[in-house]
């Protein structure tokens, strides 16, 4: 019986992911492209929204940062990615630097320097 009910809690979470995913790739392209709401600020309208990555790099959950980037690729979309210098192209796993890369020569990434490494301040 809680082998049932694991299953389909866990098939359940699966679908919520999902919508989730799907909701938040509506609400970026409708936000980027669609709404002609007059902005919340006083000074140099643009009707815009700025999308940046931080701690873009070549370890960790990479799948979904390469997910978010082919997104804004695929929409042609532009893209800020925040690099963090010493973790990109600096692994055996290259999937995100050739991400960004195509992005690049596209003309639709943008590069920040998140920093040479990654310091926690908090700390």
């Amino acid at each position: 019986m809680y082998a049932t009910d694991s299953r389909h809690i866990s098939n359940l979470m699966s679908k919520v992911s999902m919508i989730a995913l799907i909701l938040f790739s509506m609400f970026t392209h409708i936000a980027i492209l669609g709404f002609n709401s007059p902005p919340s600020y006083a000074y140099s309208p643009c009707n815009c929204v700025i999308f940046a990555m931080d701690d873009i790099a070549d370890y960790g959950s990479n799948k979904v940062q390469l997910a978010t980037m082919d997104y804004f690729i695929s929409k042609n979309l532009p893209f800020t990615a925040s690099i963090v210098v010493s973790k990109l192209a600096n692994s055996s796993d290259l999937d995100v630097f050739h991400k960004v890369r195509e992005g690049l020569d596209r003309n639709l990434f943008e590069i920040a320097i998140h920093g040479y490494g990654h310091i926690d301040h908090s700390l």
